[in-house]
């Protein structure tokens, strides 16, 4: 395994486990249920703006699905 493959590896592992710790955070002010509908609004927010980095090829797709 080069030593790229093995950095990111490892920030899986530590986004992984941080998740946890942030559920415990979000579970003492929040339901279960806006918890969970806000990680989907963050994920698919971060997701529309990494779509605008891809390749034209794609970029269309994910874009036109994101407005």
């Amino acid at each position: 395994m080069i030593r790229k493959d093995m950095f990111l590896a490892l920030f899986i592992i530590v986004a992984w486990g941080f998740n946890f710790i942030v559920m415990r955070w979000g579970l003492d002010e929040l339901t279960p249920m806006m918890l969970g509908g806000l990680r989907f609004l963050v994920i698919g927010l971060i997701g529309c703006f990494f779509s605008l980095a891809l390749t034209p090829r794609y970029s269309g797709v994910l874009v036109t699905l994101c407005r």
